[in-house]
């Protein structure tokens, strides 16, 4: 099972789970593997999901301020 490193390859390896999944034909261990990866995957957009709508919820309430540690870092460099 590889891990998806970003969101898009997350959703993209879900689809493919989902359509192994519905095109049936397939044994009953690997249909239970890939049910779990496909659990991994969910898991795994929630948890950006989330992350990004807490994110865009302190933009929205403090529209004005930046992110303070981008600043940062591009200075540092």
């Amino acid at each position: 099972m590889a891990r998806a490193k970003t969101f898009e390859e997350a959703m993209l390896r879900l689809e493919e789970v989902v359509d192994r999944l519905d095109g049936g034909d397939i044994p009953l261990e690997e249909t239970i593997k890939l049910y779990k990866e496909g659990m991994e995957m969910y898991e795994f957009c929630q948890k950006k999901l989330q992350l990004v709508e807490g994110e865009l919820k302190l933009l929205v309430v403090n529209p004005e301020e930046e992110e303070p540690e981008e600043e940062n870092r591009e200075t540092e460099e």
